[in-house]
């Protein structure tokens, strides 16, 4: 195993075992269940390619870096990054389709804001090249 640094006496392994024994002693428990199961399925039942597959799952990456995986569940998470893709996919129209779902579409908008929110915060840093799909995704004040 690799050893951190010639002066430190532990390897990486022993460690991430330490780590565990104080994240226990703290009684840390944080479980996120993942949007992916949920989007390949949502995306097979509307019969959508794989291209609008790869946006949405780039999107849902992309809300990692956000709190909507400690807001939302899943599914909803799941909903929201189709929602946002179809806007970069304009032939894909989920509205009818999520209309038959038993979710509250108040959630859906809520975190696709939260994912709008920050892909405007990388605009503004300049860090992500956004533009072209900022300028396609809804300004969240009309409903769907």
């Amino acid at each position: 195993m690799k050893r951190l640094d010639a002066s430190w006496p532990y390897n990486i392994s022993g460690l991430l075992e330490a780590e565990f024994y104080v994240l226990e002693a703290l009684s840390f428990n944080l479980i996120i269940f993942h949007p992916y199961k949920p989007l390949t399925e949502y995306v097979a039942d509307c019969r959508l390619d794989r291209e609008f597959l790869d946006v949405a799952w780039n999107i849902v990456n992309d809300s990692y870096s956000t709190e909507t995986s400690l807001m939302f569940p899943p599914h909803i998470i799941a909903v929201a990054c189709m929602y946002l893709a179809s806007y970069i996919h304009p032939d894909v129209d989920l509205r009818h389709w999520i209309s038959e779902l038993s979710v509250d579409v108040k959630d859906i908008w809520a975190a696709a804001g939260e994912l709008t929110e920050y892909y405007e915060s990388m605009k503004m840093e300049k860090k992500l090249p956004m533009q072209e799909i900022l300028l396609k995704l809804p300004t969240f004040t009309r409903d769907l």
